[in-house]
């Protein structure tokens, strides 16, 4: 399995924390994480995106899940608003 996170021009990638430890943000706005061996039915595992505003609009991380059992790529898209400084 694994899970990498898009996040839109509006956010800028800092960090990302999995299972398999930390990951650095990639020069295209992407965090891979490291690949999880399996990931069980009914099993969790928790993944943390860390990003600063780059730019005020309405931002877009999408996370994507990948595996060998997968039939498709599983893809959830979660919106944020980036505002001006005050």
């Amino acid at each position: 399995v694994e899970v990498s996170a898009d996040l839109s021009p509006e956010l800028r990638p800092v960090r990302g924390t999995g299972p398999r430890g930390a990951v650095g943000p990639g020069t295209d706005g992407r965090l891979t994480f490291g690949v999880l061996d399996e990931l069980p039915a009914g099993g969790s595992a928790t993944f943390t995106v860390e990003a600063e505003a780059a730019k005020p609009g309405d931002a877009r991380v999408t996370a994507t899940v990948t595996g060998r059992d997968l039939p498709q790529p599983l893809k959830e898209e979660q919106p944020t608003r980036v505002t001006g400084r005050r």
